[in-house]
């Protein structure tokens, strides 16, 4: 045998290797669609392109590689070689769609098309510009604007899986827990126009001079919904609750989650002495910001009694240290900024999204080709058991959390509540645009009801009364009427001034 008829042999039978192997895999296809759509039905097909695409497909392209094997050598070969790219090219496509799609940047434009799309449908006209283009905007007209700084957007994660703040004075660590003060602030858009606002001495969203008040009666400590996120000025719950008391103190900042919290009561809380400290819990996501948080030394601290950082008294050199931060930020392009981000998705791919991958879900998504509605029962039979302990060490430093809280607020003479807030999945239906991707299936399969268990059940056992807003939300005939256009946003108008009378009431029985 020549040279070249061995080398043509040796093709051959890798060609037949991998056409064997490709129809052995669309038989796997098959056998899986068999289990999952038919047996276990966590899906049903409803139509007949389904039942093709599913069933008919893999079987007929197994039986057609495997007829290939019979071919001429160099057919193989060749038949081999188109299929090795045209698998490259799919795979390369798929992971492309993954990463892409799962860029902060790319999802916060999908949310703000959605927005404008229901906003249009109710006849609203809605915004579509990101809030870097906003500040961008306003500058170039000469206003001096600057985007909402959190600290969960300072927190960065290091070799050994910690989390450390970005920003440092005099050679040490330092978190700061909320914007630049006195500065034109530009927040979010959920309603057809920007909420902005000039922050008061502190950086929170106040009105002026509030922080003169000889005594603040109320101070209200939480995540976006505290700040006032996408409502007009005066619709929040804290204004409403505000006009009522009108020395009410907010300080909550998008992103904030427990620890933060806490840091927020030691840091300025403790100093006022109000008579009411109201702890809004946001059942959407503060167990996942406490996941995060934890993993910061510095936070970890305020659990100790007597930590701060002195942020009261340091104003001036935390507005300069935040401003250094975020002008290389504003200045970036964006082709730089989605090369950023590309980067950390790549980096932070898990083995769900491995597994989605190779499933091609992110492909056959775009291309309209996932078919069936799910049939997973609305009540898991188990709950996945790492989860589960997962949970439970987070709700026990939850408990600790508002412990150490109360012990704070009850040192200055005050009172500490536990008010909890709804999150829009969990009045929603499969029916309601894009509820699976926002989350309403995993609240729907009753993976809602043991992290509120939990979080209820760390407040009750710390001695805190609980203002449960869910209750009132669920009284109401058309819960998701209290959220803009109905989507997965913040509270509208509405649900704000529902959010404030239920607090009013708990806190103020006989007014």
């Amino acid at each position: 045998m020549t040279k070249k008829e061995q080398l043509l042999a040796n093709g051959a039978a890798v060609a037949s290797a991998i056409l064997a192997g490709a129809g052995v895999f669309c038989v796997l296809v098959f056998c899986y669609c068999a289990y999952y759509y038919g047996w276990s039905r966590q899906r049903q097909l409803t139509s007949w392109l389904g039942i093709t695409l599913y069933y008919v497909c893999p079987v007929l392209v197994a039986s057609l590689l495997f007829a290939c094997l019979r071919l001429r050598p160099t057919q193989r070969i060749k038949i081999a070689l188109c299929l090795c790219s045209v698998s490259v090219a799919t795979y390369t496509l798929e992971i492309g769609a993954a990463i892409w799609f799962s860029l902060p940047s790319v999802l916060d434009s999908q949310r703000r098309n959605l927005l404008a799309k229901a906003a249009a449908a109710a006849g609203t006209q809605f915004d579509r510009r990101s809030r870097a283009t906003v500040v961008h905007d306003l500058r170039s007209q000469g206003i001096p604007a600057d985007p909402s700084i959190f600290p969960q957007g300072l927190l960065q994660k290091q070799s050994d899986k910690t989390m450390k703040s970005v920003i440092s004075l005099k050679g040490a660590e330092v978190l700061p827990l909320a914007s630049i003060s006195h500065t034109f602030t530009v927040l979010c858009n959920e309603t057809g126009k920007f909420l902005s606002y000039v922050s008061d001495e502190h950086g929170f969203n106040n009105p002026p001079n509030i922080w003169d008040k000889r005594a603040i009666e109320i101070v209200a400590v939480g995540d976006s919904y505290v700040q006032g996120y996408c409502v007009p000025a005066g619709d929040s719950f804290v204004d409403k609750i505000r006009n009522r008391h009108p020395a009410t103190l907010g300080l909550g900042i998008e992103g904030n989650g427990p620890l933060v919290m806490l840091a927020t009561i030691k840091e300025y809380v403790h100093a006022l002495k109000p008579k009411v400290v109201l702890w809004f819990y946001y059942e959407g996501n503060d167990f996942a910001d406490l996941r995060s948080e934890k993993d910061s030394p510095l936070l970890r601290r305020y659990l100790t009694s007597g930590f701060t950082q002195g942020l009261l008294g340091r104003q001036s050199e935390i507005d300069q240290a935040l401003s250094d931060f975020i002008e290389p930020e504003i200045g970036k392009s964006e082709l730089r900024k989605k090369l950023e981000e590309m980067a950390v998705v790549g980096r932070e791919l898990k083995l769900s999204s491995i597994e989605s991958i190779l499933k091609l879900s992110a492909f056959r998504k775009r291309l309209g080709l996932i078919q069936g509605p799910s049939n997973t029962p609305s009540t898991p039979s188990i709950e996945d058991e790492s989860r589960a302990q997962a949970m439970g060490v987070l709700a026990d430093l939850l408990h600790n959390i508002l412990l150490e809280a109360k012990r704070s607020v009850s040192e200055c003479g005050g009172t500490l509540y536990f008010v909890y807030l709804p999150a829009w999945p969990r009045y929603a239906t499969t029916e309601d645009g894009g509820s699976d991707s926002l989350g309403a299936s995993a609240f729907r399969m009753g993976i809602a009801k043991p992290d509120r268990d939990r979080a209820l059940h760390s407040a009750i056992s710390a001695g805190l009364p609980v203002i449960d807003i869910h209750q009132a939300f669920i009284a109401q005939p058309d819960p998701l009427a209290l959220f803009p256009f109905r989507l997965a946003h913040h509270y509208n108008e509405a649900g704000q001034r529902l959010v404030a009378q239920e607090v009013l009431r708990a806190i103020s029985p006989r007014e």
